[in-house]
C-alpha cells in the first residue's frame, strides 16, 4: 500500500507543490493512531504556510500540507486505549493532512458522527469552528445585534453567515458584485465593496453602528472596520487574506517581513485597544485557542457537528477535489473566485 502526499520542498507558488506516493504507510508511534484521511483542507491557511509567511510556525523540508482532517482509524498503537479502529475522528494539525494516511496522538483526535458527510463535517473543524468561536468565544454575539461580515463570499465568510442566519442576527456582508445574490441568500444585507460609496453604504446599514465585525481582509480594512463599531462595538480580525495574497513566494525579505506582517497588525489592534473610546478588537487564531482552551474546542466541534447531522447548518462547498489537483486548488482560492469552499476528497 502507498500513500499519496501533498508536499512542498520550498517555499513560494502554487506550482512548488507536488503529489508523491510514498511506497509505505506511515507507523504510529507511543500513543499515536494511524488515520485514513476521507477529507481536508484546501484553505487559504495552507497557501500562507506554502508561502512561507505563516507566523509562529517552525517547518522542514519536505513538508506535507494540509491544515484539518476527516477520517477513519486504520491503526492503533498498543498504549490508545480510548479510540477502535474503524471510529471516525478528525483533528486540526496546520500541517501534514493532505494525504491518504497520517499518524496523530490519540488524545487530541474528536469524534465525527458517522451520520455526515466527510466533506461536509471537515469544513466543521477549521472554517466553521473559526466562525462559531469568532461569534461565541470572542465577540459573544447576542440574537438580535447587528454584525458586519468582510468576504461574505469566502470560505469563514460563507460560515459566519450559515450560524449566523442560526444565531439570528442581523447582518450585513460584503463581496463582489457578482456574488452579492449568495448573501442574500442567508438573509443578509449585500454591499459590493468597489462601490463608489462603499463606506456610506456600510454606515447606513449599520444604523448607529455594529455591534460586532468579523474582517479577515487587510490592515486597512481593519481601521475602516474599527471606525463602523458602536458604543462597547467589538472588532475581530483573523489573518489577513489581502495582505498574504500579494506575496507570490519566499524572499529574503518575504522571510523576515512576511511574518512580520502579522505582528504589526496585533501590534496596531493593541493599540486602538489603549486609546480612550468605546470600542475593543481581539485577533482571533484558531490554533492558539485551541491551546489555551482545549476544552472548547471540544466541546465547540461536538456542537457544529450536532448542528450539520440536524440539518441546522449547511456548508457552501465549491467543488470536491482530489490531491491530485492540489496545484489548481491553490491556485482557486488565492484568486478569491470561489464562493464557500474546497475540500480534497480521497477515495476510500
Amino acid at each position: 500500500m502507498s500513500n499519496k502526499q501533498v508536499i512542498i520542498s520550498t517555499f513560494g507558488t502554487p506550482d512548488i507543490i507536488n503529489v508523491i506516493n510514498t511506497p509505505t504507510l506511515p507507523e504510529p508511534k507511543r500513543g499515536e493512531v494511524r488515520i485514513k484521511i476521507e477529507a481536508s483542507s484546501a484553505v487559504f491557511s495552507d497557501a500562507i504556510i506554502r508561502k512561507g509567511i505563516y507566523p509562529n510556525l517552525n517547518l522542514t523540508f519536505p513538508l506535507t500540507l494540509g491544515y484539518d482532517f476527516v477520517g477513519v482509524v486504520d491503526k492503533l498503537s498498543e498504549e490508545v486505549t480510548n479510540l477502535t479502529v474503524g471510529q471516525r475522528v478528525a483533528d486540526l494539525t496546520r500541517t501534514g493532512s493532505n494525504a491518504e494516511y497520517i499518524c496523530r496522538p490519540g488524545d487530541r483526535l474528536v469524534s465525527v458522527p458517522t451520520t455526515v458527510d466527510a466533506a461536509e463535517a471537515e469544513t466543521m473543524v477549521l472554517t466553521y469552528m473559526t466562525a462559531y468561536q469568532m461569534y461565541r468565544r470572542v465577540a459573544n454575539v447576542k440574537p438580535g445585534q447587528t454584525v458586519l461580515i468582510h468576504g461574505g463570499a469566502g470560505a469563514v465568510g460563507s460560515a459566519l453567515l450559515d450560524l449566523g442566519r442560526h444565531l439570528g442576527l442581523n447582518m450585513v456582508a460584503t463581496a463582489s458584485l457578482k456574488k452579492l445574490d449568495l448573501l442574500r441568500a442567508y438573509g443578509a444585507t449585500a454591499i459590493d465593496y468597489r462601490a463608489t460609496n462603499y463606506t456610506q453604504q456600510l454606515q447606513r446599514a449599520g444604523g448607529s453602528g455594529y455591534d460586532a465585525v468579523f474582517d479577515g481582509i487587510g490592515f486597512l480594512s481593519f481601521l475602516r472596520s474599527f471606525r463602523l463599531l458602536k458604543r462597547d462595538g467589538i472588532l475581530v480580525t483573523y489573518g489577513a487574506v489581502s495582505s498574504a495574497r500579494s506575496v507570490s513566494q519566499r524572499s529574503l525579505f518575504t522571510s523576515i517581513f512576511g511574518p512580520m506582517l502579522f505582528f504589526v497588525i496585533d501590534s496596531t489592534l493593541s493599540l486602538l485597544n489603549a486609546l480612550p473610546n468605546d470600542h475593543s478588537t481581539k485577533s482571533y487564531e484558531i490554533y492558539k485557542m485551541r491551546t489555551e482552551q482545549p476544552d472548547w474546542f471540544v466541546a465547540d466541534i461536538q456542537y457544529l457537528f450536532d448542528l450539520l447531522a440536524s440539518g441546522k447548518i449547511k456548508p457552501e462547498i465549491a467543488e470536491r477535489l482530489s490531491l491530485d489537483d492540489a496545484i489548481r486548488a491553490h491556485k482557486l482560492f488565492e484568486s478569491g473566485n470561489v464562493y464557500g469552499r474546497l475540500v480534497f476528497v480521497t477515495k476510500q
